[in-house]
């Protein structure tokens, strides 16, 4: 069974989100994304926004993963690392999106220390092509 990874984050927007990715190949993966909006409980509520693609060439280290997406005819890139806690915000991951449709920039995605961890967990263990 390949591995896989799913962690939540509470934006400060008040929306919380919901990032699954699963390993599919050598350097593939598959990525869940999961959006409720604020006000919205992601315990009694399906999501208000589920979205899900494929990722290519993908390439990682132990705090970082590039990969190129596949969205219909859009083949974005992502650089996502994971950020240590820097008080008196804890830890995070940062998405870099470029070449998409829409969502290009920098997203922030707080999360907690066990979900940095299990990240961390998963990168270890999927043992995608190292950056570089």
């Amino acid at each position: 069974m390949q591995p896989s990874v799913k962690i939540g984050s509470d934006a400060p927007t008040g929306e919380h989100f919901q990032i699954e990715l699963q390993k599919t190949g050598d350097s593939t993966a598959h990525i869940q994304f999961e959006l409720w909006h604020k006000g919205h409980d992601p315990a009694a509520l399906p999501p208000d926004s589920n979205q899900s693609f494929d990722a290519n060439d993908i390439r990682a280290s132990k705090d970082t993963l590039v990969c190129r997406g596949s969205i219909f005819i859009f083949h974005p890139s992502l650089t996502c690392t994971i950020n240590d806690a820097q008080p008196p915000k804890g830890p995070l991951v940062r998405v870099v999106v470029g070449g998409a449709p829409f969502g290009n920039g920098t997203h922030e995605y707080p999360i907690s220390a066990a979900d940095k961890g299990k990240i961390e967990q998963f990168l270890s263990a999927a043992k995608f092509p190292p950056i570089g």
